[in-house]
């Protein structure tokens, strides 16, 4: 992985065999960035898209392989009740389907670069917490909290 800064954004880099959410929490780590935004393009050997079901607040993890385009990688960074950094993504994938091109897409769990990641992170000005809410059950920004 190899990343800069330039204003108010880090372009990230991120090398065959490295996993892009892990990527992004380390640059965030080394650069104290507890709010912001990313988006990146790139190529995957192996994702794993989770689906959030309510009925049981539980995650259903989809395990992908192959020759996987990062078509879209959209996300945010916020900083967890415990201290720590959150990350948020989702994302879409193309594949090939025999001949024909299918697409993917959920909440982004793992994704291990193939060739490569590129990733634009921005970061805000002031960290963005997160609380939990009680009708979806998941973890959603609390803007009043840093």
């Amino acid at each position: 992985m190899e990343y800069r800064k330039e204003t108010g954004a880090y372009y990230i880099r991120i090398d065959p065999g490295e996993d892009v959410m892990e990527t992004i929490v380390k640059v965030c780590e080394e650069n104290h960035v507890f709010g912001g935004s990313f988006q990146g393009i790139g190529a995957c050997g192996e994702a794993v898209l989770s689906t959030y079901l309510p009925t049981t607040k539980e995650f259903q993890d989809h395990v992908l392989t192959g020759m996987l385009e990062m078509a879209s990688l959209t996300g945010n960074v916020t900083k967890a009740a415990d201290g720590k950094i959150g990350i948020h993504a989702h994302a879409v994938f193309s594949y090939l389907d025999g001949q024909k091109i299918s697409t993917v897409g959920g909440h982004l769990t793992k994704a291990i670069v193939s060739y490569t990641g590129e990733i634009v992170l921005r970061s805000s000005e002031s960290p963005i917490g997160q609380r939990d809410d009680l009708v979806p059950g998941v973890n959603v920004w609390d803007l009043g909290r840093k």
